[in-house]
């Protein structure tokens, strides 16, 4: 973005998002953070659907046309998002015909992280950048929509995003090299996903621009808010810088794309 210092930035409260479904691999931390987020600051109704088939509904509310719904891959790896997983099937048909969620129509986001340790096959991952590129538009290859959005080097990069000064020189900093690292060098520095609210995610959108910019992504307001309709060319860019790093000093730098699905549901409004 040209001038950051510039930069309105507006929660977007109240607004009609529909059905989204968020597919993660953690069974805790994602779907608190979600739940913290989208329930606990922006009011919306979550629902989860666990391995095991239980269902719960968090935070009820009575517009069922915005409503967030968590699941989970069959195990904790991005390998499990290939089209042909029968149990992520599974649940996207318990989904539809138990509890009426209109899949053709939801925005999909799913989370995954990228350390050294987790999510290693890179040719795997360069191919669901491509393939999982839109939220709402189906890819004929994947026969679904969806956008795939990795957190570096865990799911806890959006804490630090949001409560951290130039927080994509953390993990140099502090010299984190994995996800478990980084909870850890979090925790002991009281960065906490409970100190998130309204006021940090607005303050921090700039971090993520100021991230992006670095990184070599056109920031500029109206080019990246087009970019979110396909998202397959940022996605790869910010893949490889990562990669070039992580080659280059055994280090990912702390950054999460977990903010980019705010500014594509459109909750959160950027304007100079």
């Amino acid at each position: 973005m040209d001038c950051l210092n510039t930069m309105k930035s507006e929660l977007q409260k109240g607004k009609r998002i529909g059905q989204v479904l968020f597919i993660v691999e953690g069974e805790k931390t994602e779907p608190n953070l979600i739940y913290k987020v989208f329930s606990g600051i922006f009011g919306y109704q979550m629902d989860r659907l666990y391995r095991n088939g239980a269902y719960r509904v968090f935070h009820r509310t009575d517009d069922l046309h915005s409503k967030i719904t968590v699941i989970n891959t069959e195990e904790s790896n991005i390998q499990f998002i290939d089209k042909d997983n029968e149990f992520l099937s599974r649940m996207f048909t318990m989904l539809i015909e138990d509890y009426q969620l209109d899949i053709d129509n939801a925005a999909i986001y799913y989370l995954f992280d990228r350390d050294s340790a987790s999510n290693t096959d890179e040719t795997f991952i360069q191919n669901m950048l491509s393939s999982l590129a839109s939220a709402r538009d189906i890819n004929a290859d994947m026969t679904r929509q969806g956008m795939l959005l990795l957190s570096y080097p865990c799911i806890e990069s959006f804490v630090g995003m949001n409560l951290l000064e130039n927080s994509i020189q953390y993990c140099r900093i502090k010299g984190v090299q994995s996800g478990s690292d980084l909870k850890r060098a979090l925790h002991e520095d009281g960065l906490l996903a409970n100190n998130i609210n309204e006021h940090t995610i607005l303050y921090r959108t700039d971090e993520l621009f100021r991230s992006l910019e670095m990184i070599g992504v056109n920031t500029e307001n109206e080019a990246f808010m087009n970019s979110l309709d396909h998202f397959a060319e940022n996605n790869s860019a910010i893949y490889e810088w990562q990669e070039a790093k992580s080659k280059e000093s055994q280090q990912y730098s702390l950054l999460s794309l977990m903010a980019v699905a705010l500014l594509d549901m459109g909750l959160i409004k950027i304007s100079e």
